[in-house]
């Protein structure tokens, strides 16, 4: 009777884990979003405010900037908090790998809740903007980069792409 009952229990289970392989389901949409920038457009060095919603509490994003180690240990994450000219794109190996290439921000300004104020960095080039959060896991991440282009102009005014 055990047995059957155990059999019983674990096909049930089976059929539960199962039974939404391959299907879409529900994510949960986390991470940030809804990021815009002020100015639209600047050259190397010059001084942006991101905000969005979502963003990473003002105490990690210091972390971030005082100590990116501890950081990385804390969350696994080895991305900047911004890339500038982001290009988000998966790759199936063994698994659905997510990428996220850009130029890092090296330099912060200030921090507050869901507004970042850094510098253009070097070798920025014209592009959407994508801010590091707490994303929806298990392979099924959502990026939301900018919906605008932030454009970078170099030093004779010609625009970066």
């Amino acid at each position: 009777m055990k047995k059957g009952l155990y059999f019983a229990l674990a096909v049930i289970l089976m059929i539960t884990i199962f039974s939404c392989v391959g299907c879409g389901g529900y994510v949960p949409d986390w991470g940030p979003r809804n990021i815009k920038f002020t100015p639209g457009s600047g050259k190397v060095g010059d001084i942006v405010t991101i905000t969005g919603e979502n963003f990473f509490e003002l105490e990690n994003m210091e972390l971030y900037k005082n100590n990116r180690q501890e950081f990385i240990n804390k969350f696994g994450d080895i991305n900047p908090l911004v890339y500038f000219n982001v290009n988000l794109y998966t790759e199936v190996t063994d698994i659905l790998q997510l990428h996220i290439e850009g130029e890092e921000c090296i330099e912060y300004i200030s921090f507050d809740t869901n507004k970042i104020v850094c510098k253009v960095p070097e070798g920025a080039k014209s592009g959407k903007i994508w801010v590091n959060g707490y994303y929806a896991g298990g392979g099924m991440d959502l990026h939301h980069p900018s919906e605008e282009e932030f454009i970078v102009y170099d030093e004779t005014g010609d625009i970066v792409r």
